[in-house]
């Protein structure tokens, strides 16, 4: 009986990881940098950012917290297909974490 609940705890951990991924990826692009661009002026991006750099910080969180959620969910659906192909799930977990690590790189950036 405990492993016909275990995929659905998991499934529905996904869920709620993916929840926070699309909040905290809307909070990061459509509050805090959809704000401070200005076109064509680099003087004003900057003076912006230097207004709200709290505002820059926590969308530097939000972005941590949605890449960190990124490699749960990976780990989760590998756990969760695993059963139906382990070839196939695997490599949707590696490329997966492949695009999860080019998002932390850009974040250093």
């Amino acid at each position: 009986m405990t492993s016909i609940r275990r995929p659905w705890k998991r499934a529905r951990l996904a869920g709620v990881l993916y929840l926070a991924i699309i909040l905290c990826g809307v909070f990061a692009e459509g509050v805090v940098r959809a704000g401070a661009v200005a076109q064509q002026d680099p003087g004003a991006l900057a003076l912006r950012i230097r207004e709200g750099v709290w505002l820059f910080r926590v969308g530097f969180v939000a972005d941590v917290v949605m890449v960190a959620c990124d490699a749960a969910v990976a780990l989760l659906l590998y756990e969760l297909f695993r059963p139906v192909s382990t070839t196939v799930s695997g490599l949707s977990a590696v490329f997966r974490l492949l695009e999860t690590s080019i998002l932390g790189l850009n974040l250093l950036h």
